[in-house]
């Protein structure tokens, strides 16, 4: 394989890792991110890939001269597992849809259940929210609707913190938004 062969193919690997970045960042861009989803993503994709590319990069990396294009794909995959550690592309979405969110809460009915809205980078479901008890509801709780179980989203309560019943979990994000999980079945 010669350089000018070497040179398209580093570039493939390099939008390949980037649209797997990509996918993988959107997927952990939701409160409480789903492991299952997140470990098929590194079982299927991050390892194979990873390991196509080493074999690629043993038997070519002499012929190349493009040194940045054959680390970006480190350099990638670096970036997202610095995101995930730090939460940034759930922080970042949540940034982005915050005001959004805001907006929503001040035009639906609490007490309407299962209507669901589109507030910046999220479809939320709403259900009511119970914080103290009583047959009032006290706020809102969304569930991210992106085809899978419906368990994790958001918590607008003015009326207070949440109160973690049973399976919920309630974690503040700012003001009165609060990051929700439910019981998810494991």
């Amino acid at each position: 394989m010669n350089t000018t062969t070497a040179k398209p193919l580093a570039g493939l690997f390099a939008v390949v890792f980037a649209l797997l970045a990509m996918a993988t960042l959107w997927a952990a861009s939701v409160p409480y991110w789903d492991g299952l989803s997140l470990f098929s993503f590194v079982l299927f994709g991050w390892i194979p890939l990873l390991l196509v590319y080493l074999v690629w990069l043993t038997l070519t990396a002499h012929r190349s001269r493009s040194p940045f294009l054959l680390a970006a794909p480190f350099a990638i995959t670096i970036g997202v597992m610095v995101a995930l550690a730090t939460d940034v592309s759930f922080q970042a979405r949540f940034a982005l849809s915050h005001a959004a969110m805001d907006r929503l809460v001040t035009t639906i009915d609490p007490e309407a259940d299962h209507a669901c809205h589109d507030a910046g980078l999220y479809r939320l479901c709403q259900e009511p929210l119970y914080v103290d008890g009583d047959d009032t509801p006290d706020g809102v709780a969304f569930a991210i609707d992106n085809g899978s179980d419906g368990v994790r989203g958001f918590a607008h309560s003015p009326g207070g913190v949440p109160q973690s019943s049973g399976d919920d979990e309630y974690d503040h994000l700012t003001g009165d938004w609060y990051r929700w999980k439910g019981w998810d079945g494991w």
